[in-house]
């Protein structure tokens, strides 16, 4: 009876903790704010951009791989976009394999 009482307490104190997880608003809003500060950053045509590649929540960025153009050079380039997601500020370099 008492194992009882104790299983009822804990799944009623599991069930009362409040949920941490983010809205799919939320994550629409985060890829939105990613897309375009990365292509506003990369200034590339006719690119190509990856799923976001997702960081713990501690260290704050989101990370986007882009394929295209540089729009003065029309060279074809990859780049790397890291966003932060407090600053909502986006850092792009290239990178090759």
């Amino acid at each position: 009876m008492k194992k009882r009482h104790a299983l009822l307490l804990y799944v009623s104190l599991f069930m009362s903790l409040p949920a941490f997880a983010s809205s799919d608003e939320s994550w629409q809003t985060l890829v939105a704010d990613l897309n375009r500060a990365c292509l506003s950053e990369a200034g590339m045509t006719e690119v190509q951009t990856s799923k976001p590649v997702l960081f713990p929540d501690e260290t704050g960025k989101v990370a986007l791989l882009l394929k295209g153009r540089m729009a003065k050079v029309k060279q074809k380039v990859s780049l790397m976009c890291l966003y932060d997601k407090a600053k909502k500020k986006a850092y792009v370099s290239e990178y090759q394999w």
